[in-house]
């Protein structure tokens, strides 16, 4: 009974971090043509909050879940267990980079398109973002998936790998190679003086 609950609410978890996650993609590419609003960039803060914070739940659930299941000994660890330690791992990871990273560069060039960011900005923020819906639907496979229970690391390992690497292809060939139209892009001068203007918003809040 208990072991149902904590289940529960780890999937609950996992569905609200992937649904946030997923919608986030969606909204930055309806509107890769055109710079985020404020209430878009209102609405990324709230939803990585929230991510950050469903993450703690799979933390927290899952931590109890294991210490039902296996007392915390090591040796009863499944291959399964331990991808999805290395998963929740990776989202925890990446949640603070989005947070250190990603979300004060949106709000640096908040003036352009996402894909009008200069690439050495742009393309670490690529890779974040596969990562992050990586990690979510990998979560939910192994949370939901009855067949992954048995398979041993060295099937486990390179399926995880493949699925990871070509989410990372697709992200970072959408970043180097896509474009948005001149009309998009700030001029440089104008891109300086917003630049120069979001800096010390951030240096005063």
């Amino acid at each position: 009974m208990l072991a149902d609950i904590f289940i529960y609410f780890h999937l609950l978890f996992v569905a609200v971090g992937l649904g946030l996650a997923v919608r986030l993609d969606i909204l930055f590419f309806r509107g890769r043509h055109a710079a985020p609003s404020r209430v878009l960039l209102a609405d990324t803060m709230l939803s990585h909050q929230m991510i950050s914070t469903a993450v703690v739940g799979l933390w927290g659930t899952g931590i109890c879940l294991i210490y039902i299941r296996t007392g915390f000994v090591a040796a009863e660890f499944s291959p399964k267990l331990w991808m999805k330690l290395i998963i929740v791992t990776a989202l925890t990871m990446n949640a603070m980079v989005i947070g250190a990273y990603v979300m004060p560069v949106m709000n640096r060039f908040s003036d352009r398109p996402v894909l009008a960011i200069p690439v050495k900005y742009r393309l670490p923020m690529a890779v974040s973002a596969a990562t992050s819906v990586f990690c979510w639907f990998t979560a939910l496979a192994l949370g939901s998936m009855a067949m992954l229970k048995v398979q041993p690391w060295n099937t486990l390992a390179p399926v995880i790998a493949i699925e990871y690497a070509v989410g990372l292809l697709i992200a970072i060939s959408v970043a180097l190679w896509a474009r948005v139209p001149d009309d998009c892009v700030p001029a440089p001068r104008e891109a300086n003086v917003g630049m120069r203007e979001a800096e010390a918003a951030m240096r005063k809040a």
